[in-house]
Protein backbone atom coordinates (compact mmCIF):
# COMPACT_ATOMS: atom_id res chain seq x y z
CA UNK A 1 0.00 0.00 0.00
CA UNK A 2 2.87 2.17 1.07
CA UNK A 3 4.48 1.79 -2.74
CA UNK A 4 0.90 2.53 -4.60
CA UNK A 5 0.95 6.07 -2.00
CA UNK A 6 4.19 6.98 -3.25
CA UNK A 7 3.86 6.30 -6.53
CA UNK A 8 0.60 8.50 -6.43
CA UNK A 9 2.68 11.33 -5.42
CA UNK A 10 5.77 10.71 -7.42
CA UNK A 11 3.77 11.11 -10.62
CA UNK A 12 1.35 14.64 -9.42
CA UNK A 13 4.56 16.28 -7.07
CA UNK A 14 7.54 15.27 -8.48
CA UNK A 15 7.63 16.85 -12.31
CA UNK A 16 6.10 20.23 -10.25
CA UNK A 17 9.20 19.77 -8.01
CA UNK A 18 11.79 18.31 -10.25
CA UNK A 19 11.56 20.28 -13.23
CA UNK A 20 12.20 23.35 -11.69
CA UNK A 21 15.63 21.88 -10.40
CA UNK A 22 16.63 19.39 -12.53
CA UNK A 23 15.57 20.35 -16.01
CA UNK A 24 13.57 17.82 -18.15
CA UNK A 25 16.48 16.03 -18.95
CA UNK A 26 18.00 15.73 -15.48
CA UNK A 27 14.48 14.99 -14.31
CA UNK A 28 14.24 11.86 -16.45
CA UNK A 29 17.86 10.98 -15.93
CA UNK A 30 17.30 10.45 -12.02
CA UNK A 31 14.24 8.64 -12.53
CA UNK A 32 15.28 6.09 -14.72
CA UNK A 33 18.91 5.73 -13.03
CA UNK A 34 17.04 5.21 -9.56
CA UNK A 35 14.59 2.84 -11.26
CA UNK A 36 17.52 0.83 -12.50
CA UNK A 37 19.12 1.46 -9.17
CA UNK A 38 16.12 0.51 -6.83
CA UNK A 39 15.54 -2.65 -9.18
CA UNK A 40 18.99 -3.68 -9.49
CA UNK A 41 18.87 -3.59 -5.17
CA UNK A 42 15.98 -5.70 -5.56
CA UNK A 43 17.57 -8.42 -7.19
CA UNK A 44 20.27 -8.30 -4.41
CA UNK A 45 18.72 -7.38 -0.87
CA UNK A 46 18.74 -10.29 1.86
CA UNK A 47 16.63 -8.22 3.91
CA UNK A 48 12.92 -7.48 3.53
CA UNK A 49 13.42 -4.24 5.01
CA UNK A 50 15.48 -3.04 2.40
CA UNK A 51 13.69 -4.32 -0.67
CA UNK A 52 10.75 -2.27 0.67
CA UNK A 53 12.68 0.60 0.62
CA UNK A 54 13.70 -0.29 -3.26
CA UNK A 55 9.88 -0.83 -4.08
CA UNK A 56 9.16 2.41 -2.46
CA UNK A 57 12.65 3.84 -4.24
CA UNK A 58 11.37 2.51 -7.91
CA UNK A 59 7.85 3.96 -7.02
CA UNK A 60 9.08 7.63 -6.62
CA UNK A 61 11.09 6.95 -9.69
CA UNK A 62 8.21 6.81 -11.82
CA UNK A 63 8.02 10.66 -11.19
CA UNK A 64 9.92 10.57 -14.38
CA UNK A 65 7.22 9.25 -16.73
CA UNK A 66 5.04 12.04 -17.10
CA UNK A 67 7.87 14.67 -18.26
CA UNK A 68 8.77 11.40 -21.07
CA UNK A 69 4.90 11.15 -22.00
CA UNK A 70 5.07 14.81 -22.30
CA UNK A 71 8.16 14.82 -23.85
CA UNK A 72 7.08 12.92 -26.71
CA UNK A 73 4.26 14.71 -27.18
CA UNK A 74 6.40 18.09 -27.97
CA UNK A 75 8.03 15.90 -30.73
CA UNK A 76 4.68 15.97 -32.88
CA UNK A 77 2.83 18.54 -34.55
CA UNK A 78 -0.28 19.70 -33.08
CA UNK A 79 -1.93 18.01 -35.55
CA UNK A 80 -0.62 14.79 -34.99
CA UNK A 81 -0.24 15.20 -30.98
CA UNK A 82 -3.09 13.20 -30.40
CA UNK A 83 -2.42 10.31 -32.52
CA UNK A 84 1.19 10.35 -31.60
CA UNK A 85 0.26 9.84 -27.80
CA UNK A 86 -2.25 6.99 -28.97
CA UNK A 87 0.48 5.50 -30.86
CA UNK A 88 2.89 5.76 -27.47
CA UNK A 89 0.20 4.68 -25.24
CA UNK A 90 -0.69 1.35 -27.89
CA UNK A 91 3.22 1.08 -27.40
CA UNK A 92 3.15 0.73 -23.95
CA UNK A 93 0.31 -0.97 -23.60
CA UNK A 94 2.01 -4.14 -25.60
CA UNK A 95 5.16 -3.61 -23.38
CA UNK A 96 3.38 -4.23 -20.50
CA UNK A 97 1.98 -7.16 -22.04
CA UNK A 98 5.33 -8.70 -23.28
CA UNK A 99 7.30 -7.45 -20.06
CA UNK A 100 4.64 -9.49 -17.93
CA UNK A 101 4.80 -12.10 -20.38
CA UNK A 102 8.67 -12.68 -20.27
CA UNK A 103 9.51 -11.62 -16.52
CA UNK A 104 7.05 -14.36 -15.17
CA UNK A 105 8.86 -16.57 -17.47
CA UNK A 106 12.54 -15.53 -16.20
CA UNK A 107 10.85 -15.66 -12.63
CA UNK A 108 9.57 -18.92 -12.84
CA UNK A 109 12.96 -20.23 -14.34
CA UNK A 110 14.78 -18.49 -11.62
CA UNK A 111 12.78 -20.13 -8.95
CA UNK A 112 12.70 -23.77 -10.68
CA UNK A 113 13.62 -27.05 -8.46
CA UNK A 114 17.28 -27.26 -8.00
CA UNK A 115 18.18 -22.65 -9.02
CA UNK A 116 20.55 -21.48 -6.59
CA UNK A 117 18.29 -19.33 -4.42
CA UNK A 118 20.78 -16.15 -5.52
CA UNK A 119 18.65 -16.56 -8.79
CA UNK A 120 15.44 -15.64 -7.64
CA UNK A 121 15.35 -11.82 -7.95
CA UNK A 122 17.47 -12.06 -11.34
CA UNK A 123 14.36 -10.77 -12.77
CA UNK A 124 14.61 -7.20 -11.25
CA UNK A 125 18.59 -7.65 -12.05
CA UNK A 126 17.16 -7.95 -15.78
CA UNK A 127 14.52 -5.15 -15.27
CA UNK A 128 17.53 -2.77 -14.28
CA UNK A 129 19.63 -3.95 -17.26
CA UNK A 130 16.46 -3.06 -19.57
CA UNK A 131 15.65 0.32 -17.73
CA UNK A 132 19.55 1.65 -18.40
CA UNK A 133 18.79 0.08 -22.16
CA UNK A 134 15.96 3.01 -21.84
CA UNK A 135 18.17 5.58 -20.60
CA UNK A 136 20.53 5.14 -23.70
CA UNK A 137 17.43 4.95 -26.35
CA UNK A 138 16.47 8.25 -24.37
CA UNK A 139 19.77 9.97 -24.46
CA UNK A 140 20.29 9.41 -28.19
CA UNK A 141 16.65 9.75 -29.77
CA UNK A 142 15.09 12.21 -27.40
CA UNK A 143 17.96 14.42 -25.39
CA UNK A 144 20.35 14.35 -28.21
CA UNK A 145 17.75 15.03 -30.97
CA UNK A 146 16.08 17.97 -29.25
CA UNK A 147 18.73 19.63 -28.33
CA UNK A 148 19.36 18.93 -24.75
CA UNK A 149 17.66 20.06 -21.87
CA UNK A 150 16.71 23.70 -22.61
CA UNK A 151 13.82 23.74 -20.39
CA UNK A 152 14.11 24.03 -16.35
CA UNK A 153 10.45 25.70 -16.26
CA UNK A 154 8.57 23.81 -19.12
CA UNK A 155 7.23 20.45 -18.67
CA UNK A 156 4.39 18.71 -17.27
CA UNK A 157 2.00 20.41 -14.88
CA UNK A 158 1.99 18.61 -11.87
CA UNK A 159 -1.59 16.40 -11.59
CA UNK A 160 -3.08 16.66 -14.92
CA UNK A 161 -0.09 15.63 -17.00
CA UNK A 162 -0.68 17.95 -20.02
CA UNK A 163 2.31 20.05 -21.26
CA UNK A 164 2.87 23.41 -20.05
CA UNK A 165 3.82 26.02 -22.58
CA UNK A 166 7.53 26.36 -22.60
CA UNK A 167 8.80 29.93 -23.40
CA UNK A 168 11.06 28.85 -25.33
CA UNK A 169 12.09 25.26 -27.07
CA UNK A 170 13.18 22.31 -25.97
Amino acid sequence: ALSGVVLAIGNSAGPALLLPRLGRDGTVRLGMALMAACLGSMAALPWPWAFRVAVCGASAATACLPVLMATVSKCYSSDEGGAGLAALETANTLNRVAAYWAMSRVFGWSIAEGRPPALAGSFFGLGSALVLVGLGVYEVAIARTTGGDGARAGGVRSGVNTVAAASHSD
